[in-house]
């Protein structure tokens, strides 16, 4: 204990003056269960009000993102954002704000992301297409930021 705190007192005396001290992620930060603790912000800094992307376009971005092999690998952030779909210019885009660079298992836990994002009533946009007609979603954006330092932001952008 002892030995930790001055080893604390150490680092603090050396490093320049900052809100936090960074350590490489640990297997905790890859588990499943700690995946499934996300906030949802609609609209975000990465996805503004007029950023309105089409539903259409959503659908086949995950369609896409769930035939997508391998493991994504973004590199250290913070604010390392990425494209990684596009379609009927509505695009999703993937975020490290890690220090570190940050790997998933697969592009389907990103598609699954974009689909919970997909079906948030706060992040799209309706209108009736007549008067006695039912709401029609006709537009997205929005932003889902993971509790282990990773996001996906859909809004649009050209193709």
């Amino acid at each position: 204990m002892l030995l930790s705190n001055i080893l604390r007192l150490a680092l603090v005396s050396v490093l320049p003056a900052v809100d936090a001290i960074v350590l490489p992620p640990t297997g905790l930060n890859d588990r499943k269960e700690n995946r499934a603790r996300m906030e949802v912000y609609c609209p975000s800094d990465r996805a503004t009000n007029n950023q309105w992307g089409v539903p259409i376009g959503v659908s086949e971005n995950i369609r896409y993102l769930r035939g997508v092999g391998g493991k994504p690998v973004n590199g250290p952030g913070p604010n390392a954002c990425g494209r990684i779909a596009c379609s009927h210019d509505t695009a999703v885009f993937w975020c490290n704000d890690n220090y570190y660079t940050k790997g998933l298992d697969s592009y389907q836990v990103i598609a699954d992301v974009v689909d919970k994002l997909r079906n948030d009533a706060r992040c799209y946009r309706t209108r009736k297409e007549s008067e006695n007609g039912p709401l029609v979603m006709y537009g997205i954006r929005g932003e889902i930021k993971m509790n282990d330092g990773w996001s996906v932001v859909v809004r649009s952008e050209k193709c």
